[in-house]
């Protein structure tokens, strides 16, 4: 599986970093720790590899849970970064569902596992956006899925070509290394979230705190004590 590191794996990301490195496009790890967006950062991802891959056209695709009271309950994937794409192809892609035949995107990370569709005209899982990748001059699209560390796929890289073609073991590597970069990426950005959520809730907790005390200091909380011994005397119910 792909959440699965072993010796191999290592010596492919140590590859794709030196063939990465002699790009003139800006380190995205000096972007990340200067705490820039995260769609920066992984738009340059994109930027690396098309500027060492003449003719590719990347993007990076998240996953997003589905809209509360959505009766399809599959996750969603949103477009995060695709600098040489057109608006013309992501927005129509931006929301697909992560199933199997879903695309190359979806079906990576239905699966977790790297999907190579050599040939757009003939692969079964581009059945339904076919019109679209010809009427935008793409033939081929390799998409790997970008995996944390606890094994979920928090979305996926991939690479398009105007004609038909599979990578190279040289591309690959690259490959890997982008997706453990966008890895790192995609996790500080959720930290940094989860600790403003935290700020947030923690000032909403202090204000409250200052209101009951103002509310008692000026005896304005008397008359929702009865409501309130109500409510404790149910909990106690339900505690025995």
């Amino acid at each position: 599986m792909m959440g699965d590191f072993r010796p191999e794996d290592a010596m492919r990301l140590a590859q794709g970093r030196g063939i990465l490195g002699a790009t003139s496009v800006r380190d995205p790890l000096e972007l990340l720790a200067e705490g820039a967006p995260l769609s920066d950062v992984l738009s340059t991802l994109c930027l690396q590899i098309e500027a060492l891959w003449p003719g590719a056209s990347c993007s990076v695709l998240l996953v997003d849970t589905a809209p509360i009271g959505d009766p399809d309950r599959r996750s969603l994937l949103r477009f995060a970064a695709g600098p040489s794409l057109p608006r013309s192809y992501t927005d129509p892609l931006n929301g697909i569902r992560v199933a199997v035949g879903v695309g190359s995107c979806g079906t990576a990370v239905a699966t977790g596992r790297r999907v190579v569709s050599a040939n757009l005209a003939t692969d079964l899982f581009w059945k339904e956006f076919l019109p679209l990748a010809i009427a935008h001059n793409l033939a081929s699209c390799w998409s790997s899925p970008i995996v944390a560390k606890d094994g979920a796929v928090l979305g996926t890289f991939a690479v398009y070509y105007a004609t038909p073609r599979t990578p190279s073991p040289e591309e690959i590597a690259c490959i890997d290394h982008v997706t453990h970069i966008a890895r790192v990426a995609i996790a500080a950005h959720q930290r940094e979230r989860a600790l403003s959520e935290a700020q947030s809730l923690a000032t909403i907790a202090a204000r409250m705190v200052r209101l009951g005390a103002w509310m008692i200091e000026n005896q304005l909380i008397q008359p929702f004590k009865p409501a309130w011994a109500r409510l404790h005397e149910l909990i106690e119910g339900v505690r025995s």
